[in-house]
């Protein structure tokens, strides 16, 4: 049986995970810019975000759960990592810019912005269903994660390795379950399978799993994560076969195995020796992305939906029709959303990146870069 080498410090920042963040919002990049059948699965780049977090904020806690101000210190980096560029984005939404400059359909988003201010529109979406305006859609992923940070770190203080391990497996279980049924029963409506942070734990605790057993059990890491990856791949092909599809409206069942994959791509790249099929990955460009994934992942969507709504339809004849003008919408949103981002990230979010040394664990310096 094949068998990886896994190179992991937890005290160390790990070149790999930028370049897999790079890859995630490359993906969904592509699938909102280019939505042609070869993108249709970049969807799943949001996957990747939330295992690549599982796997480093449980890392983080496990590391630190002894020290002072544990929770305190955790919540306050968190924020100052979050909350400027979200918060700026909402202002200039909801406050500065009016909302004839989106398109029309953007009133609901007016109308429903205290769900946005508090981090739980996906619940929004859960409720009412998608949106005819898609300008602020994406930002349910961040909910999510700002969901799970809450309870999670004291999930993580309460038990030992063991039982929390045993507790991730039956927080994957529930999320399935509520995906696939009990949301369904509560009166929730398409898309709470897929945005509804109840039904997407399973994509974070498979990170956090992971963490727990390269800290306990890497040697059930090196020894599985083969036989796992092609048993999960196996499944996905067999779903994808199944609904004939590669979108997530109907491979809600796959979530799981997916965020597996995804879970084992994060091991491969954490591999001594670099396999071929993925050296690719470790080119500077994804590393370079994946230090602007957040701000890509936020403006990108508002940009080409600004394109969509507000352009597009002035200017489709005079391009050679409304296709065209998409894709050119698509290449100028990339155009423009990479030097806005590095711009965003130098002048917005670096300086609030700076004070997070004020909280700054006293037992282990974690300098990983989250």
């Amino acid at each position: 049986m094949l068998r990886l080498r896994i190179e992991y410090s937890s005290k160390s920042h790990i070149p790999p995970l930028d370049n897999l963040r790079g890859l995630a919002v490359l993906l969904v990049m592509l699938f909102h810019c280019f939505y042609y059948d070869v993108f249709k699965f970049g969807w799943a780049g949001v996957d990747m975000f939330f295992v690549l977090s599982g796997f480093l904020i449980t890392g983080i806690l496990l590391d630190s759960r002894t020290a002072p101000y544990y929770y305190k210190n955790f919540i306050a980096r968190r924020l100052l990592r979050i909350f400027p560029l979200y918060y700026f984005v909402l202002l200039i939404c909801f406050v500065v810019v009016p909302t004839s400059f989106f398109g029309a359909g953007f009133e609901y988003y007016r109308d429903n912005q205290l769900w946005f201010w508090f981090y739980i529109q996906n619940w929004l979406y859960s409720r009412t269903g998608f949106p005819e305006n898609h300008s602020l859609v994406h930002l349910w992923s961040l909910a999510v994660e700002e969901q799970f940070y809450i309870f999670w770190p004291l999930i993580v203080r309460l038990f030992n390795e063991k039982r929390l391990f045993i507790f991730c497996l039956i927080i994957v279980l529930f999320s399935n379950a509520f995906r696939l049924s009990w949301g369904a029963q509560l009166g929730l409506v398409h898309p709470y399978d897929y945005m509804a942070t109840l039904s997407r734990m399973d994509a974070l605790i498979v990170g956090a799993v992971i963490a727990i057993l390269i800290r306990k059990r890497i040697a059930w890491l090196e020894k599985f994560t083969y036989p796992v990856f092609l048993v999960s791949s196996f499944i996905l092909l067999f779903f994808v076969f199944l609904k004939k599809s590669f979108l997530f409206t109907h491979l809600a069942p796959a979530f799981t195995f997916i965020d597996i994959i995804f879970g084992c791509l994060l091991l491969f790249m954490l591999n001594r020796e670099r396999f071929m099929l993925l050296r690719p990955f470790y080119h500077p460009v994804f590393s370079f992305l994946g230090k602007y994934s957040y701000g890509l992942y936020i403006y990108h969507y508002l940009i080409y939906n600004f394109f969509k709504y507000s352009i597009v339809p002035e200017f489709s004849a005079a391009v050679g029709g409304k296709n065209i003008a998409l894709f050119l919408s698509g290449m100028l949103t990339f155009v423009i959303s990479i030097p806005i981002s590095v711009l965003s990230y130098k002048y917005l979010e670096s300086p609030f990146l700076r004070l997070k040394k004020f909280f700054a664990n006293k037992e282990k310096e974690l300098i990983q870069k989250n």
